[in-house]
C-alpha cells in the first residue's frame, strides 16, 4: 500500500510538471525537428533558385539579429538559415533558406505563452479582488487591567455592500 502511494504521488507530480512545462517541451522537440530538416536540406545541396539573398551594407548590420551566429538569423521578422556568406567592399551577402516552419512554431509558442501570462494575470487579479479581504482592525486597550491583549485583525471583507431587501420569511408550519 505504501508503494502505491509513492507511485501515485510521482504520477501526480509528473502530470503537474507536464501541464506546466509540457508545451515548452513539445515546442523544443518540434523546433529541433524543423532545424534538422533544414540542415539535411543544406547538406543535400540547395538549388540556387530556392535561396533568398539578403544584402546588408557593411557599415549597417543592425538590421540582422543572429539566433545562432553564422548559421541562423532574424531579418525583418522572418527567420533564415544561412547557407553561405559573401563579402565585397561595401556589402555582405547572405544566401539563406527562409525557415517558415520554425518561424510559425516560434510565433505559435509566443502567442501561447502570452495567452497563459494574460490568463494568469487575470486570475490573479480576480482572486485578489474577491478572496484577499481588506484589513480591518480592532484595538483592545485596557489600561487599568493586568492583561495585555494583542491587536486583532479581521481579514474578511464582504463583497456585498448593502442588502437590497430583507430575507424571505419562512413559516415553520406548512399549511
Amino acid at each position: 500500500m505504501k508503494g502505491m502511494k509513492k507511485i501515485s504521488f510521482v504520477i501526480v507530480i509528473l502530470l503537474f510538471l507536464f501541464t506546466n512545462g509540457g508545451y515548452y517541451l513539445y515546442f523544443r522537440t518540434m523546433q529541433y525537428q524543423a532545424r534538422q530538416e533544414i540542415r539535411q536540406k543544406i547538406e543535400n545541396g540547395v538549388n540556387e533558385k530556392d535561396l533568398t539573398l539578403i544584402t546588408i551594407p557593411l557599415n549597417n548590420k543592425k538590421d540582422i539579429s543572429w539566433i545562432k551566429p553564422g548559421k541562423e538569423l532574424l531579418y525583418k521578422g522572418a527567420m533564415y538559415d544561412v547557407v553561405r556568406i559573401k563579402t565585397d567592399g561595401q556589402n555582405q551577402y547572405y544566401y539563406c533558406i527562409n525557415d517558415i516552419k520554425e518561424k510559425q512554431l516560434v510565433t505559435r509558442y509566443m502567442k501561447q505563452r502570452k495567452q497563459r501570462e494574460k490568463t494568469a494575470r487575470r486570475l490573479k487579479q480576480n482572486q485578489s479582488n474577491k478572496y484577499i479581504p481588506g484589513n480591518y482592525s480592532i484595538r483592545a486597550n485596557f489600561s487599568d487591567s493586568d492583561f495585555s491583549f494583542p491587536v486583532y485583525h479581521f481579514y474578511y471583507k464582504s463583497n456585498f455592500t448593502d442588502v437590497s431587501s430583507p430575507p424571505p420569511k419562512r413559516s415553520f408550519f406548512i399549511s
